[in-house]
């Protein structure tokens, strides 16, 4: 992605500019990682700055970094601390980005997110076969928690059968059944008593799944550069 910052004074709008190559487009954040588009295009004209400012381009297919979404059940009815396991199957290029999940409480919340090449199952309790992607900590004021793992999000490639485990205080649904939509399949599941640990087969996730399609590039600052107001001294 190649990019043209800008330079005014203030207050003023900044025309900031971003090529993609061929076949991509250019969307435009106010963050590196996360968050929803701005604007897709060439060039973005950004609201009345007074201070400089630094925005990011993301350079895509034109499908990538559109938000998607695939949600199982809330119907809740068992628990434990555990958390749940289920696998993902996506039919296109996807990257997920957050989870909404059914917690057993509201309140101070820590979940850790796993991912392992192929099925959870048979490999509940091995924690040597998982990736740790990261640990959330956050309070949350009702039961129902936003696990947004935006600073490293899990790149799944088509047809590729993952792993998912969510290691928090979780509520979920006996039984087991595949949800999905025309960009992937999810199958549930094992609930856990414990991290790695007291498995009950046969538990559903409470939750969503917020996932991108598409191909996206690394994001690249462009910088408004709001330059000093001159001054006069008499």
């Amino acid at each position: 992605t190649s990019v043209t910052h800008d330079s005014i004074c203030a207050p003023a709008t900044a025309t900031l500019g971003a090529t993609a190559s061929p076949g991509n487009v250019v969307r435009w954040y106010t963050a590196q990682t996360g968050g929803s588009a701005l604007a897709v295009g060439n060039t973005y004209t950004t609201p009345v700055l007074t201070n400089s400012t630094t925005y990011w381009a993301e350079a895509g297919s034109p499908t990538g970094g559109n938000p998607q979404s695939l949600m199982t059940t809330m119907a809740a009815g068992n628990s434990c601390g555990g958390g749940v396991m289920f696998d993902i199957t996506p039919t296109v290029n996807l990257t997920i980005d957050s989870f909404y999940a059914l917690a057993l409480s509201a309140g101070a919340q820590s979940v850790n997110v796993y991912t392992r090449n192929g099925t959870f199952s048979g490999f509940e309790t091995n924690a040597a076969a998982w990736t740790l992607v990261g640990t959330y900590s956050f309070t949350s004021a009702t039961t129902t928690i936003l696990i947004n793992i935006s600073s490293t999000p899990i790149v799944i490639p088509a047809n590729t059968l993952t792993g998912i485990y969510l290691n928090y205080n979780s509520s979920y649904t006996n039984g087991t059944t595949t949800f999905s939509n025309a960009d992937m399949s999810l199958a549930t599941g094992t609930g856990l008593c414990s991290q790695f640990g007291g498995t009950n087969i046969g538990r559903m996730f409470n939750g969503t799944v917020f996932y991108r399609t598409g191909c996206v590039g690394t994001r690249v600052p462009v910088e408004a550069v709001v330059n000093p107001t001159p001054v006069i001294t008499a």
